[in-house]
C-alpha cells in the first residue's frame, strides 16, 4: 500500500555547502555517514537536533562570507 500524499504547501530549499577539512570535520563525517538517498533527512535531523536559532543575524563566524560566495555562484 503506498504512503498517503502529504497535504499543505511545500517549501523547497536547494543548498550548496562548502565544508573545509580541518574546520568542519565533524559535519563532513556526519554527512558522509548518511545513506546515499538519505542526505536530506540527515540535514533535517541535524537542523532539529543542533543549536540553530531562528535569529541568525548575530552569527559572525565566517558564514556571511560563505553566503556571499553562494550568492555570487547563483548570480553567475
Amino acid at each position: 500500500m503506498p504512503r498517503p500524499r502529504k497535504e499543505g504547501k511545500v517549501h523547497v530549499y536547494r543548498l550548496t555547502l562548502r565544508l573545509w577539512e580541518g574546520e568542519h570535520d565533524d559535519l563532513i563525517a556526519y554527512l558522509d555517514a548518511a545513506p546515499p538517498r538519505g542526505l536530506p533527512a540527515a540535514v533535517i535531523r541535524g537542523l532539529y537536533s543542533g543549536r540553530i536559532s531562528a535569529d541568525v543575524s548575530d552569527a559572525d563566524d565566517g558564514i556571511e562570507d560563505d553566503v556571499l560566495d553562494l550568492a555570487d555562484d547563483l548570480l553567475m
